[in-house]
């Protein structure tokens, strides 16, 4: 397994005011990818005319010094109307416009600051990352998330369908609240109730690339012991990379230990869409499970849907086409962890995902073919369902997404496996297709591994 070393994350950014006029040439914008709270104050006057007003004529002629004395008198007073007025407007202006700077770079900040304090508490005996700041980079708004946030129980099924019909991720806040999972999915007490049950673990960039399956095998307690480990190794150096290979993505675990299946359940919205009659077929249930800074890189798949037990874990999604800038995944090793995907991305700040940080207790829906990445912030642990992804339906989002970006190397190298795998499942047309799909994928990425096993 390739070991990549992880980018430093970037900085913690603190927010300042940039929209400040000026009635001096203003310096060139420096970029800044510190989410702000945008405060506009509106001023209105009722400013009467600058303009001079005309002097009623004088029946009588007068000399002809005399006019030009009374001329120089009302140019006098109106020129210090105007400046009246102008001092006036003046000092409004700068006065509203210092409320509003007043109230936006604290709000920003402090926002920020109280969610690193919420995500530092202890939560069912799952470590908190040793510096949240560090992973909230872009998170901005009231709700630290770019798709809408819907409070569970107030949402029917009717208005959730239409967030599957649109193709649209939504966070069901508190979805995943009532579960029994909260209170017995404590670290110590899963690992000492179930220390010799098998799970599966790998790096998140395995996990990817091997279409979910991990070859990683370890009893329940040896896992959560690497956990730890992984923990501690970052509390001495934030930019240790053991995490990364420490991630826990099961569709087995259920039947390794089937007592889990009876503290948490489908959320009732969900049900119709992840029907029961479908599990070990078409639909299979997953537990994620891993330290800080884990999660898995980019990737796609079938309709998910994803709840929180304890920690919280971060959501970066492209719609169909779309991604970060060429350069900067040009950069990136194929096998780079989801961490340093997440450093390299937010350290250039140029045409950023939509984000969403997901808690305890949430639920995060995810439609088909969305390619996405995650990352975790704090231990966490989580359990959801998710839908087959068939070589016909992989295809057809590729192609949709290639429609809109040809050079999309993730819809390049979905479109050809998944026509490799209808060739060899009778579609024999469609094997030339594949190659020439993986070939293009192999040109924007030399090193896209399925590329070099296929055609090497």
């Amino acid at each position: 397994m390739a070991q990549v070393t992880a980018q430093p994350l970037p900085d913690a950014p603190t927010a300042a005011p940039t929209d400040a006029p000026s009635l001096a040439p203003s310096a060139a914008p420096t970029a800044s990818f510190a989410p702000t709270i945008n405060a506009t104050a509106n001023v209105t006057t009722d400013a009467p005319s600058l303009a001079p007003t005309p002097a009623p004529s004088n029946a009588t002629n007068s000399s002809s010094d005399s006019s030009d004395l009374d001329d120089d008198d009302d140019d006098g007073g109106m020129d210090e109307t105007m400046l009246v007025w102008i001092i006036i407007l003046a000092v409004v202006f700068v006065c509203s416009f210092s409320v509003a700077c007043c109230l936006k770079s604290p709000s920003a900040d402090d926002a920020l600051a109280a969610l690193s304090a919420a995500l530092a508490s202890d939560s069912g005996g799952w470590a908190a990352d040793v510096a949240p700041r560090q992973l909230l980079t872009g998170l901005a708004g009231r709700s630290f998330c770019d798709f809408d946030v819907v409070n569970a129980s107030a949402l029917d099924a009717a208005a959730l369908e239409r967030y599957r019909r649109t193709r649209t991720p939504v966070l069901l806040r508190g979805a995943a609240s009532r579960w029994k999972a909260g209170r017995r999915w404590r670290k110590e007490t899963l690992r000492e109730a179930y220390a010799g049950r098998a799970t599966q673990y790998g790096a998140g960039s395995d996990i990817v690339f091997a279409g979910g399956g991990v070859t990683n095998h370890a009893t329940l307690r040896a896992l959560l012991d690497r956990v730890d480990a992984a923990t501690a190794a970052l509390a001495n150096d934030s930019t240790s990379v053991l995490a990364d290979d420490v991630f826990a993505f099961d569709v087995s675990v259920l039947d390794a230990i089937p007592e889990l299946r009876g503290d948490f359940s489908t959320p009732t919205l969900l049900r119709k869409a992840f029907p029961q009659k479908l599990l070990g077929g078409a639909h299979w249930q997953l537990l994620s499970l891993g330290p800080s800074r884990a999660g898995l890189p980019m990737h796609a798949h079938g309709e998910t849907w994803l709840g929180v037990v304890h920690g919280a874990k971060r959501w970066f999604c492209y719609e169909l086409g779309d991604g970060p800038p060429r350069d900067v995944s040009a950069a990136l090793h194929p096998l780079a962890s989801a961490r340093a995907w997440y450093g390299a991305v937010y350290g250039q700040a140029r045409h950023l995902p939509k984000t969403c940080l997901q808690r305890a207790g949430d639920v995060f829906y995810l439609p088909p073919g969305w390619k996405h990445a995650t990352l975790n912030v704090g231990e966490t642990v989580a359990v959801g369902g998710q839908l087959g992804y068939g070589a016909a339906e992989r295809f057809e989002f590729s192609k949709r997404a290639l429609a809109n970006n040809p050079r999309d190397v993730e819809a390049l190298h979905g479109a050809g496996i998944a026509a490799a795998h209808l060739a060899f499942e009778g579609r024999a047309e469609l094997f030339r297709e594949s190659v020439a799909y993986l070939t293009r994928a192999a040109d924007e990425r030399p090193l896209q591994p399925e590329v070099n096993i296929i055609l090497g």
